[in-house]
Parts: C-alpha cells; sequence; structure tokens
C-alpha cells in the first residue's frame, strides 16, 4: 500500500539474473491494494519452496502443522505439495505425528527418519506413537512403522491376555505381539527387496 515492492518468491533466481546482467525479468506482480495480504505472500512463498523442493523437511512439516483446514487432498492434488519424497515425510510430521512425537522430533530427540516411520505406521494415534518411541533406540525405521502399523491394527478385545501384568496392572501382550509381528514383517520385506535387485 505504500508504494514498495516485495520479492514473494524467486529471490535466488533474481539474483541469478542480476548478476548475469539481465535488463529484463518476467515476473507476476501482485498487490497489496487489490487483497492481496501479507499472509497470502507467506503462504505463496512457502509453498512455491516446498513445490521447488527447497528447504528441509522440517520446514514442511512446520508449515502444514502450522496451516489449519489444509486437507490431504487439496494438499496434494490442487497444491501440488506431496508430489516428492519430502513433501509426504512433512505431511505425515505436520498433520499425522502427536503433540509428543512432534516436539520430541522438532526438539532433535527422535531422529527425522524414524519420527516419519511412526507418524506414517499410527497416523494421529496418539497411544501407538507414545509406544514406538519408547521403543525408538533399539528399531531401524522400519522396524518402528511396522510396529506401530501391527499395534494401531491389534484388535483391543481380542488381543492376548498376559498370564500376569506388571504392578500397577499394565498388560503389554499387545505390544509384545505388535513388535513380533513388526519384526516379522520387516524381515519379509527385506527379503522382497534383496530378491528385487
Amino acid at each position: 500500500l505504500n508504494g514498495d515492492i516485495e520479492v514473494i518468491t524467486g529471490r535466488h533466481r533474481l539474483h541469478l539474473a542480476r548478476t548475469g546482467g539481465e535488463k529484463d525479468i518476467p515476473a507476476h506482480l501482485v498487490k497489496e491494494s487489490e487483497g492481496f495480504t501479507t499472509a497470502a505472500a507467506l503462504t505463496f512463498d512457502a509453498e512455491s519452496n516446498i513445490r521447488d523442493g527447497q528447504g528441509e523437511i522440517k520446514d514442511y512439516a512446520h508449515y502444514f502443522r502450522n496451516t489449519q483446514g489444509l486437507t490431504r487432498e487439496e494438499a496434494a492434488e490442487k497444491r501440488g505439495l506431496l508430489r516428492g519424497v519430502k513433501g509426504e515425510a512433512g505431511w505425515s510430521l505436520g498433520k499425522d505425528a502427536g503433540d509428543d512425537l512432534y516436539t520430541a522430533y522438532a526438539n532433535d530427540r527422535i531422529p527425522e527418519a524414524k519420527a516419519v516411520a511412526i507418524a506414517q505406521g499410527a497416523p494421529g494415534n496418539v497411544s501407538v506413537q507414545s509406544a514406538a518411541m519408547a521403543l525408538a533406540k533399539g528399531k531401524n525405521p522400519d522396524e518402528l512403522k511396522n510396529f506401530a502399523r501391527a499395534l494401531s491394527l491389534a484388535p483391543k478385545s481380542n488381543a492376548p491376555k498376559a498370564d500376569q501384568g506388571d504392578m500397577f496392572g499394565f498388560d503389554d501382550s499387545a505390544i509384545k505381539e505388535s513388535e513380533r509381528i513388526a519384526q516379522s514383517a520387516t524381515k519379509h520385506l527385506q527379503g522382497l527387496q534383496d530378491t528385487n535387485r
């Protein structure tokens, strides 16, 4: 509104063009006076970077976590934000990770690959994510993803009963069975990968 011109996205391309001696640079001009807001500019810039594969998964996760009302279908189909591995991983961490998993990841208390695996194995299931996080140090990402998936699919009423719970009455038989299933699934997948090589 004050007449200033701001580059919303393409700063690196602009710099390269200027240092290369370009006089005219194609651009799309948007105007604050026509309703283009600062928030719209920030969204446009962030989404352009995601589509171009710029930035880190942590940046994508932060953007998705803090963007209200964005559905997976809209992110994937209308905006093209989930085309690459980084977009998918960022979506899983930003939208599917519970608060504890996201906080542990954001504060570097769990490696990125393991956090992604847990979020993808049990999207939105905070109790399963917590159980998987407790095992994260001793498991690789494939094992964690398979464990989380197996535990989230385990029927609650038909879970095997332990002979004896711990001193608080906690029965961890479903977790032990999910670990067994995850190990078996991981070995099977590794065998398939070895066969396809």
